[in-house]
């Protein structure tokens, strides 16, 4: 018996011209709040951990929209909205991104 979960998990979806514009949307917005995290944050470990979990944020972000092809809804302002609200907590608060995390 097939499993329709494992099938659409494991399978290619090739992303649909909506799909592109999508992704390049939330890479884009994805990188902004790196570069932000990189220019808030010291180097170290943790400044690394942040950087690989946004990007497994992004990944996963990519799949829920590459096997959930039916449900896919751009909706720009939601996150411009997203976006805007990070970047008016950093702009409130001299620590920047580490009240943000909580440090």
């Amino acid at each position: 018996m097939i499993n329709q979960d494992l099938e659409n998990r494991f399978n290619y979806h090739a992303p649909s011209n909506e799909q592109i514009v999508i992704y390049t949307n939330l890479r884009n917005d994805f990188k902004q709040l790196a570069y932000i995290i990189e220019s808030n944050t010291p180097k170290s470990r943790e400044q690394s951990l942040a950087l690989t979990k946004l990007e497994e944020a992004l990944m996963w972000a990519n799949a829920a929209i590459a096997r959930n092809e039916g449900n896919v809804i751009q909706n720009k302002n939601a996150e411009d909205s997203l976006i805007k609200h990070i970047l008016d907590i950093i702009a409130k608060n001299e620590n920047g991104i580490k009240d943000m995390i909580g440090r």
